[in-house]
């Protein structure tokens, strides 16, 4: 079982203003839209941050959901479908953000598919955004964890790197939960 550990931010470095994580992933061979996707977001502290840049950047800075076909290499090729931008107020604290994409995507192919999921910060001062990944080595065998300063240029994370994500179909299942909660809310063992 896993639990989530390890925020990796959207964008490298607080010199920068924009960046992309993707998570590729293998779509389910029953399903032939998507409609939503999730990622586990983190908003970083201020730390050492100046009030200044840190409260700028609350309501200011955006991450945005996209899903991508994928190219021979398996790195992020082609958009297909986005959502909205969202907001530090937008986003679930302590769990999963959904984003709405703006029109249901119908998967390409049939069968299953390879795809990305990709999450695109803009910072207005400092950049505020990661992602979550898993402490376990390679736990999501249909898919890798990339970045990208550019969205041009994609680089694999080690190939035991995997995001928190859900990809959201227009059939009806039940959900697994990729989280599991250990020990007691009062710290107790």
């Amino acid at each position: 079982k896993s639990q989530p550990s390890n925020d990796l931010k959207i964008v490298a470095s607080d010199s920068n203003s924009l960046g992309y994580l993707a998570q590729t992933f293998t779509t389910s061979s029953t399903a032939s839209t998507i409609t939503k996707v999730s990622a586990y977001v983190t908003v970083r502290d201020q730390d050492r941050l100046s009030s200044a840049s840190y409260n700028d950047s609350l309501p200011n800075s955006t991450v945005t959901a996209y899903v991508y076909s994928l190219d021979n290499n398996n790195y992020p090729d082609t958009l297909l479908a986005s959502s909205s931008s969202k907001t530090y107020a937008d986003v679930i604290l302590g769990g999963f953000t959904t984003f709405d994409l703006t029109s249901d995507l119908d998967i390409p192919g049939l069968g299953t598919t390879s795809l990305a999921l990709v999450l695109k910060e803009v910072s207005s001062s400092v950049p505020l955004f990661s992602w979550k990944k898993s402490n376990l080595n390679n736990p999501y065998t249909s898919g890798r964890a990339q970045y990208s300063s550019n969205d041009i240029t994609w680089s694999g994370f080690s190939t035991s790197y995997d995001f928190f994500f859900k990809v959201h179909y227009d059939i009806a299942s039940t959900p697994t939960d990729s989280i599991v909660s250990v020990g007691n809310y009062d710290n107790t063992a």
